[in-house]
């Protein structure tokens, strides 16, 4: 394990190789150029206040682990360039009373799967750089669960420039309340797209600047599936 736990901020220049998990305690953490954890288990696990940054071309790659931002309370992700490449799940704000903020201006994030607002509330500010979920027969969820026990899992994504999306299903809105503020650049589904997609969820899309595009043979988009959604253009 890789364990950051100290009041930063702190920089590490030196390349470095994780076997299992990296766990930010506080922050932040700038990783730079060579930087570079590409063995068995690597996980990212951001809770407690610990901010990741994530400079100057340094890769990560998660061997079948997953990646939480925000984890219990609060985590926070802030990428300009490089790659963090995760083989699991992309899990922002996992569980119950976590937050988390994710801010992108260049760089990539490549996901097998995105839960983007668990359970707890998740703020996306994106003006650069890529957002993909590249499972092509899974969902992809912002605002993903839980209508039980009045926890609703929430995400709000502010999307002026870069690309955001996934090759399989994308739901605004899973079970808990998803809304996307685009402004510019390009949100992209390769299969169903769905507002609101099931019973008790809320999807709201405002759309006034950039591209959105569903592609795919047997693909469209869906207001208000079974959940209540909303597309306002302007």
């Amino acid at each position: 394990n890789l364990v950051f736990d100290g009041v930063g901020p702190r920089t590490f220049t030196a390349p470095f190789t994780v076997k299992d998990q990296i766990y930010a305690y506080d922050g932040p953490y700038t990783l730079k150029t060579g930087n570079t954890a590409t063995n068995t288990a690597l996980g990212i696990n951001l809770y407690y206040g610990a901010t990741l940054k994530i400079r100057d071309d340094s890769v990560f790659h998660s061997n079948g682990n997953a990646c939480h931002i925000g984890l219990d309370g609060y985590g926070a992700l802030d990428i300009d360039s490089g790659t963090l490449y995760i083989d699991n799940w992309l899990a922002v704000a996992q569980n119950s009373g976590s937050s988390a903020l994710m801010t992108i201006t260049g760089g990539e994030i490549n996901a097998n799967r995105l839960n983007i607002g668990n359970r707890g509330s998740a703020t996306i500010n994106q003006s650069g750089g890529k957002v993909i979920g590249r499972q092509a027969d899974d969902r992809h969820g912002i605002g993903e669960f839980d209508n039980t026990a009045n926890i609703v899992g929430k995400c709000y994504w502010n999307l002026s420039g870069g690309e955001f999306g996934a090759y399989g299903y994308l739901h605004i809105g899973t079970y808990g309340y998803g809304e996307v503020n685009q402004t510019g650049g390009r949100e992209f589904c390769g299969n169903w797209e769905s507002i609101g997609r099931y019973a008790g969820s809320e999807g709201r899309y405002n759309l006034s600047g950039g591209l959105l595009e569903v592609y795919g043979s047997s693909a469209g988009l869906i207001i208000g599936e079974a959940g209540k959604g909303t597309l306002n253009i302007s």
